[in-house]
């Protein structure tokens, strides 16, 4: 049996509240930093062993959220754009940034 805590930095334009409600509608908790950290870091925890079918779960419904909430904040951030145009999200390594195309 194993028990982990993982704290993750949060991108400043997100909002780890948002995240929060946002995968416990799809039953996965996560905690919010505490005292200097709130707002800029969110937790992770397990206790026993995950299967492989938990942690991919886990991961792409964690990727799902944080890309529609990053839609979202591009969205709020750029709300003047060209008649048809489309939001597309870039995928980067260690961030996912969206950009607005016609």
């Amino acid at each position: 049996m194993c028990s982990i805590l993982t704290t993750v930095r949060m991108p400043a334009a997100l909002s780890v509240r948002d995240l929060r409600e946002r995968l416990r509608e799809k039953s996965i908790i996560i905690y919010e930093g505490k005292g200097c950290f709130a707002g800029k870091v969110f937790q992770v925890g397990n206790v026993g062993e995950l299967s492989e079918y938990d942690i991919r779960f886990s991961l792409a419904t964690l990727k799902d959220v944080l890309m529609t909430l990053q839609a979202e904040v591009a969205y709020i951030v750029s709300p003047l754009r060209p008649k048809g145009a489309k939001l597309i999200l870039l995928l980067k390594p260690d961030h996912v940034r969206a950009k607005v195309v016609s």
